[in-house]
């Protein structure tokens, strides 16, 4: 806890010994670097080639501060039993700090002062704890005022931050939780479309975590690609760039900058492990729900932006966890869409390394060095008490250890097997009535093999050249999930003229229009894409939406009622319905 600020620490351990789960709300003097005006001067979307940097009506902060002055700043805090983490509602509702009561360190990387650099999407940025980033990277709002909450119950203590994004409409909430006897920190997200047309959005939860000299990334995957090089590439060895041939897990052993994508890995968890301390900080969530696993690291030509953001030059990487595979992949939250999900960050204290987490723990189960020769060692800490809970490791279909015992957050499990054999050995835990709750196979991962694919650069669609009037349309769809949306609307006219009247075209070129707010143009598009894809439902939406938006209330009306059933957009086409009648006076019909 050496790094955090004095005060800080005072407020942390004040509280640390009342009551098992708390929450409560105060604040926080910190080193602070106050801002200049921000540029008043509106980015629109026609004063850009990227509309992701069209912030109106946000303000841009470019005028960094370079004085240093001690600011108080509002602060969340929520504790348990094992952790005690604190948020900055007035930065973007960071997490700004998370210990680890077992062991008295920091889960995440906690700067000692806030120092802003030009990295944000409006240009002041810092770096705390964990960013949440939504609808895109490093957002609008990454250092401005949130909405927050709190909340003490008797078994757990909560926070809320959020916000609406004003350049799309969609809202994010993410509540975090600790729970009275739980040793994990929990993060619900809610993202909401709550407007009538599509948005493109990515959400990432970028965690900051202490680089040390033994630090060392676990990624449970065979295959990643690299961050804005188009390629696949093998790991933890990758074959590419000046870093080849290095195993990659070890920060300090690389020569540039990382960032890469975990890809084709069915594994919920990844993590970062600290070997000075043998502690680690984990992330574990459904892979189906949660698939994106980054690790980023600055190189040692960074130095001074790094130095930029903070007073002590103090070094960290990220892990990074996302619901898209990459950063590069971005999809569309449809008409009044909302998704939910939950994540989970793990402290470890007394382990060797990270092999395996999930929920009821995190397991280092590896060979190790011992008296000149090598042991099997097992250790593991749980997230909570479980009694007459059994540990056992197996040699093929052969227990070679048993052990029933009542396990503990506070309590490292610990064993050790001299002189393994070769093979793969097994690590099981189970619960009093044998439930498997946590199990690990020397080596084994859901993961692709590295010969599942071909390495170097991913192939690409050819954009020049579309064959069909659907490949056309995939290529300018891209330009939509990237917010290419003038591209998009530029190219959709050279479409139609190589396919003409193609209805896959008129309509993803009428529903651009209709978010574009061009509603004399878009009907009739959708209109004549109507009449060739009569089954389309959300043809039928969007053409609604311009018909309403037109003044052509009736004709919207009996547009949406053909499509009030269907599963994907017949509710969207309710709540524009009800709209539509409550306009026209009709407000028992609209209710």
């Amino acid at each position: 806890m050496r790094a955090l600020p004095g005060l800080l620490v005072l407020l942390l351990l004040a509280h640390s010994a009342m009551g098992a789960v708390r929450a409560w709300e105060d604040a926080v003097a910190l080193p602070t670097y106050p801002e200049g005006p921000a540029d008043l001067k509106p980015v629109l979307d026609a004063m850009t080639a990227n509309d992701y940097e069209a912030n109106y009506p946000y303000a841009n902060r470019t005028n960094l501060g370079q004085q240093r002055v001690m600011s108080e700043w509002r602060r969340l805090v929520i504790e348990n039993e094992y952790l005690v983490c604190t948020f900055l509602p007035d930065l973007g509702g960071h997490l700004y700090t998370c210990v680890d009561k077992l062991s008295g360190q920091l889960m995440f990387h906690a700067s000692g002062s806030i120092k802003k650099g030009l990295i944000g999407l409006r240009g002041a940025w810092v770096s705390l704890g964990i960013e949440l980033n939504f609808p895109i990277g490093h957002s609008r709002v990454t250092v401005s005022p949130v909405d927050f909450a709190w909340r003490q119950e008797p078994d757990r203590a909560v926070v809320w931050v959020g916000a609406r994004d004003r350049v799309t409409g969609m809202e994010w909430r993410v509540e975090f939780v600790l729970r009275e006897g739980v040793a994990m920190l929990e993060q619900n997200v809610t993202l909401s479309n709550r407007t009538a047309v599509r948005h493109p959005y990515y959400w990432w939860s970028n965690a900051a975590v202490k680089l040390e000299p033994g630090t060392r990334l676990v990624l449970p995957t065979n295959l990643v690609t690299i961050h804005g090089a188009n390629r696949m590439d093998s790991w933890p060895v990758g074959t590419w760039g000046i870093d080849k041939d290095i195993d990659q897990t070890l920060v300090n052993n690389r020569k540039g900058a990382l960032s890469v994508f975990a890809q084709r890995t069915r594994e919920p968890f990844f993590a970062a492990y600290q070997g000075s301390s043998r502690t680690a900080t984990a992330h574990v969530a459904d892979p189906a729900a949660v698939p994106g696993k980054k690790l980023w690291s600055w190189g040692p030509n960074d130095a001074e932006i790094r130095r930029a953001l903070s007073d002590d030059n103090s070094e960290y990487i990220e892990i990074q966890a996302g619901v898209f595979p990459s950063q590069e992949d971005l999809e569309f939250l449809g008409p009044f869409e909302e998704r939910r999900f939950t994540e989970y960050w793990l402290p470890a204290r007394e382990l060797d390394g990270v092999t395996r987490a999930n929920t009821w723990g995190v397991l280092y189960f590896g060979r190790r060095p011992a008296q000149g020769k090598s042991e099997l060692a097992a250790e593991l800490n749980v997230t909570r008490e479980l009694t007459g809970a059994r540990a056992r490791i197996l040699k093929d279909s052969s227990v070679v250890w048993d052990q029933t015992a009542d396990l503990a957050p506070a309590r490292t499990l610990s064993h050790s097997i001299p002189d393994p054999a070769s093979g793969a050995y097994r690590f099981e835990l189970l619960d009093a009535k044998g439930t498997l709750l946590l199990a690990h196979t020397e080596g084994v991962y859901d993961a692709d093999p590295v010969s599942s694919a071909t390495l170097g650069p991913l192939p690409k669609p050819d954009c020049a050249h579309p064959a069909s009037a659907q490949a056309f349309v995939d290529c300018n769809q891209n330009n939509e999930r990237n917010f290419h949306d003038n591209w998009a609307t530029l190219n959709y006219p050279k479409g139609l003229a190589r396919f003409p009247h193609s209805a896959t075209i008129e309509k993803a070129a009428g529903r651009l229009a209709v978010g574009q707010q061009r509603y004399a143009e878009a009907a009739p598009m959708l209109e004549a894409a109507a009449a060739a894809l009569p089954g389309d439902a959300e043809v039928a939406y969007y053409l609604g939406v311009a018909q309403a938006a037109l003044g052509r209330e009736e004709a919207a009306q009996a547009t949406w009622h053909r499509i009030a059933a269907d599963p994907g957009f017949g509710m969207a086409a309710r709540v524009e319905t009800a709209a539509s009648l409550a306009r026209g006076g009709k407000l028992e019909e609209a209710l």
